[in-house]
């Protein structure tokens, strides 16, 4: 099942790929968008039991504002004991993320199907271990 809406101008929809809940995002994060990132990631972590996938593939434009949305997202997963990795293979993310060295933080995979893969064979311990990016 998917849900889909359109957030200050950022698609973001929401879905169950090989049995692990992604969030998928598209267009530009840019400081309203951010804020409608942090809006969406939070309520949508709280319905996450393990680990899932934040997939931003679709972002073309992403700043400090969008990273910063996504480290308050990872640290209330990690609160709530669950965690996610981000699916990106646009430089206009994976620059942000290897500048900031956000790519040492979050694992993070150049496709949906490579990551699904990763969390799957990690099991409910997953988190670490980013390839191919």
């Amino acid at each position: 099942m998917s849900e889909e809406s359109l957030v200050e101008g950022v698609s973001v929809e929401t879905l169950a790929v090989g049995g692990v809940p992604v969030l998928r995002l598209a267009g530009e994060v840019d400081t309203r968008g951010s804020e409608a990132l942090r809006r969406e990631l939070l309520p949508w972590l709280d319905t996450v039991t393990s680990t899932s996938a934040v997939d931003l593939t679709g972002v073309t434009f992403l700043p400090s504002s969008g990273l910063a949305a996504l480290v308050e997202g990872a640290r209330y997963a990690d609160q709530r004991g669950v965690s996610f990795v981000i699916v990106a293979d646009q430089r206009a993310v994976l620059r942000p993320f290897r500048a900031t060295r956000m790519d040492e933080v979050f694992a993070v995979y150049p496709d949906l199907e490579r990551a699904v893969a990763a969390l799957r064979e990690a099991g409910d311990g997953a988190g670490g271990g980013a390839d191919g990016a």
